[in-house]
């Protein structure tokens, strides 16, 4: 976790993904760490978490579709946090866009 945080910008979102889910589902002991144990790990983490299977597509899309929202959210989140005064949102590395001009 040190390694990505180092190397990822603050807003950075991250998924914890558990992934053969359906292994699980037939033998339960197969289960290498409880969900219990990883739902607390992401917490602690500030992850996000889920559980997948890709054999039975079991929250695969579902998952994907929760981190774009957050993806999203958080980007939305960075450019109010970015507005300057002047009334300029900052986009990317160096770019910035006068956000009196109405459109995007």
């Amino acid at each position: 976790m040190d390694e990505i945080r180092q190397n990822t910008e603050p807003y950075c979102v991250i998924m914890l993904i558990g992934n053969k889910v359906d292994m699980v589902e037939r033998n339960n002991n197969r289960r290498e760490v409880s969900y219990e144990e990883g739902k607390l790990f992401a917490a602690e983490n500030k992850l996000m978490f889920a559980e997948t299977s890709a054999l039975s597509n079991t929250k695969v899309s579902e998952s994907f579709e929760d981190l774009l929202q957050e993806i999203y959210n958080e980007k939305r989140k960075v450019s109010r946090i970015q507005k300057k005064p002047n009334n300029a949102i900052i986009l990317g590395q160096g770019y910035s866009k006068n956000d009196s001009k109405g459109c995007c």
